[in-house]
């Protein structure tokens, strides 16, 4: 590393005496380790090293081994020890970014910048932490109230009352394909098209939780924690349905990409799995005593020769992945 180089750009963020702090921990990572910080960041813009550094509460709580060997004293706080070493690596990671030193792939030469990296070290914000904060700060219904809205749910299903889902496809055109199966699986001629696509899953959450969007909190997002929009039981389902941050809701859907949205969406889906258990394991086990799987095949034979096959093979995929139990690895 360039110490002298790394020290000097420190002193616009930071005390001297934390510089110092600073320095030694990135030596301290590099004797350990047997390694140059330099080389790392060319090598992947420092993504390994980070990971190997990282120590999570689970993991001390489970008293799981360090990922690389880092010494510590036997009456030392791994997490905070990492975490403080981590801190300053990736510190050092971010003077290598501005200083021109980026990291490029063989295959196509292009840079690889994460903006939510670049903006939690600039602002030194510990992933762990940011972590720890989106899952506290998201709002989940209570179990007790989900129960009997979850109940009133499947009466409605089950005795052909309204239900809605979320449009399918372009401009909703092919939302009469589920219509049609519900009318066939569970002879239920009254499924609806969200107004919205995301109107009566924001009153549900709003009457159990008692928080209302721009009233009484503020930059939330109505999201579904499985997805599965276009699933009868899953549109609407209370344990399928929280307040997430705005700043935080990018890392729990598709739209975002790369390993920190990977690793929040674990924490996250094994945060509501675990809050909402049973009543998960009641939906899988409704699809096992329908026979789902084998009427959805019934129905989509039923269509051959009536819709385009594209969309058919479409839709196959779609609907077996939206009726699907839920599992987690």
């Amino acid at each position: 590393m360039r110490d002298k180089e790394y020290s000097k750009w420190l002193q616009s963020y930071i005390t001297n005496e934390a510089i110092i702090n600073y320095v030694k921990r990135c030596q301290r990572v590099e004797n350990n380790l047997n390694i140059n910080l330099d080389d790392e960041f060319e090598k992947d813009n420092g993504i390994s090293l980070l990971e190997k550094l990282t120590y999570t509460m689970d993991d001390q709580i489970n008293n799981r081994p360090l990922k690389c060997n880092i010494h510590f004293n036997s009456d030392s706080d791994l997490r905070n020890g990492m975490n403080s070493l981590k801190t300053a690596v990736n510190k050092y990671f971010e003077f290598c970014n501005i200083n021109d030193i980026k990291y490029t792939t063989p295959q196509d030469n292009n840079t690889v910048i994460d903006s939510y990296q670049e903006f939690l070290s600039h602002f030194n914000i510990k992933k762990e932490d940011f972590f720890e904060w989106g899952i506290s700060a998201t709002i989940f219904s209570p179990t007790s109230k989900v129960s009997l809205e979850w109940d009133l749910l499947k009466e409605r299903i089950l005795n052909n009352k309204t239900v809605y889902i979320r449009g399918y496809g372009r401009d909703a055109h092919g939302t009469q394909l589920y219509k049609d199966l519900y009318k066939k699986i569970f002879n239920n001629y009254n499924v609806e098209k969200d107004l919205t696509n995301n109107a009566e899953p924001h009153k549900i959450i709003q009457r159990l939780t008692g928080f209302r969007r721009n009233s009484n909190i503020y930059n939330y997002q109505v999201s579904h924690i499985w997805g599965r929009t276009k699933n009868i039981f899953m549109f609407e389902a209370p344990w399928n349905i929280c307040y997430t941050p705005k700043i935080i809701d990018p890392f729990t859907g598709h739209e975002t990409q790369g390993i920190w949205p990977d690793e929040y969406q674990k924490i996250f889906i094994s945060k509501a799995y675990n809050l909402y258990k049973p009543f998960i394991d009641d939906y899988n086990q409704i699809l096992v005593e329908l026979d789902i799987e084998k009427r959805i095949q019934e129905y989509i034979f039923s269509l051959n020769g009536i819709i385009p096959e594209k969309l058919l093979t479409q839709f196959t995929k779609d609907v077996t992945n939206e009726l699907s139990p839920i599992c987690i690895k």
